[in-house]
């Protein structure tokens, strides 16, 4: 058995300078592990609650080291539903979700390293599964909305390689994309800066022109739109007015670009207008994943609502919108018995932890998202060269 000895935390600063935690769980065979905490700046209000870094830090010292000392670290699903109850609420304010998830992403890690196991199998194991398969990376080259500061209604614009064999080769074409963005935007004299997730912020342009700076540097590095790659949007709307026209806008913009998702295209409580989309994407019988987050929130009532209402087939996974793995993985198996697509997504605020990596491979999801393949980057980059690791292994 490896017990709980110690679990603690310390402050760190994620990629915007913030505050947010790492904790770290020792056991009793001398194995130790650490998870470091993002936080995301486009929130839902379904998504578990997180506390200023001292109070979490705080409650770990004061609560969760004591109360869960001497516990079997491998008894994951025992170890989640003691906090959810130390917690005693409904979105884990008292506690705080980085306080919890940072000790239930550590106590995994603790389980695995006392396994002799590489993360990604340990999870794996845990749903039962035995082969494993890369997914494929949704690369946010130019950021909008409230990741940057610019005239982008749409949050994020990426490119997703499909018609590449290895997640390496994957990781190198998006790399040349990205650069060939950078190019463009030199040449045509668009200042710009970077956004919270490693994309280009470009000034003064709107959202139609950003999608035709994406066809054109996909073609600029010599790839094929629509074959190479396909384009995935992060509407992330949260005020549309006029549902019936937003659909059309969306059928227009799907007939015109070779877009492949949508993600969330509608606020997180329109059900209808989901649904709505869904279908009639669904009837002009193009393969277009309709993508929920802040719908869903990694949340298993309200991703079950959206499988009885027919609002999505793919669904975003962040963990801290939960609040613990064994929910992830809850969540992960219900998406799955309904044939939804998985997207594995970092957050907004990052840090250098891959985790996130090792689950998209454990659980099988088709798609991960970590922001832009930007070499300045490496708290997204991280993930991305964790990911060519695990590939070289499997």
């Amino acid at each position: 058995m490896a017990l709980i000895e110690k679990i603690s935390a310390e402050q760190i600063a994620d990629s915007r300078n913030e505050p947010t935690i790492k904790v770290v769980v020792k056991t009793s065979d001398g194995e130790s592990a650490e998870a470091s905490i993002p936080s995301g700046r486009s929130k839902g209000t379904h998504e578990a609650l997180a506390l200023p870094a001292a109070d979490a830090i705080a409650n770990i010292d004061n609560v969760l080291d004591k109360k869960l000392h001497g516990v079997d670290v491998r008894d994951q699903r025992e170890i989640d539903t003691k906090m959810i109850g130390f917690d005693g609420t409904a979105n884990m304010s008292n506690l705080g979700a980085n306080a919890i998830l940072g000790t239930s992403t550590a106590v995994l890690k603790s389980a695995a390293a006392s396994q002799k196991m590489q993360i990604y199998r340990y999870v794996g194991d845990m749903i039962g599964r035995v082969k494993f398969t890369m997914p494929t990376p949704i690369f946010n080259v130019i950021n909008g909305g409230k990741h940057a500061k610019n005239d982008l209604v749409f949050q994020e614009f990426s490119i997703v390689p499909v018609k590449f064999d290895k997640f390496s080769d994957k990781l190198e074409a998006g790399k040349k994309v990205f650069l060939e963005i950078g190019k463009l935007l030199d040449k045509q004299d668009i200042s710009y800066a970077y956004g919270d997730e490693g994309g280009y912020s470009p000034a003064g342009i709107k959202d139609h022109k950003a999608l035709d700076y994406l066809i054109d540097s996909i073609e600029n590095a010599g790839y094929k739109p629509g074959e190479d790659f396909m384009i995935a949007l992060d509407i992330a709307a949260t005020s549309i007015t006029d549902y019936d026209e937003a659909v059309d806008s969306y059928l227009k913009l799907i007939e015109k670009y070779p877009i492949m998702g949508l993600e969330d295209p509608f606020d997180e409580d329109s059900w209808h207008s989901w649904t709505e989309l869904n279908i009639a994407i669904q009837n002009s019988n193009k393969k277009i994943i309709v993508v929920g987050d802040d719908i869903f929130a990694t949340n298993l009532d309200r991703l079950q609502k959206g499988i009885e209402t027919n609002a999505a087939n793919a669904i975003i996974v962040k963990p801290n919108q939960c609040g613990t793995i064994s929910e992830v993985l809850s969540v992960v198996m219900m998406a799955k018995e309904n044939d939804y697509q998985i997207v594995v997504s970092h957050r907004s605020g990052e840090t250098p932890d891959a985790f996130i990596a090792d689950l998209a491979v454990g659980v099988g999801a088709e798609f991960i998202k970590s922001g832009a393949p930007n070499e300045n980057t490496p708290e997204r980059m991280n993930k991305y060269l964790r990911l060519a690791r695990i590939e070289e292994e499997i």
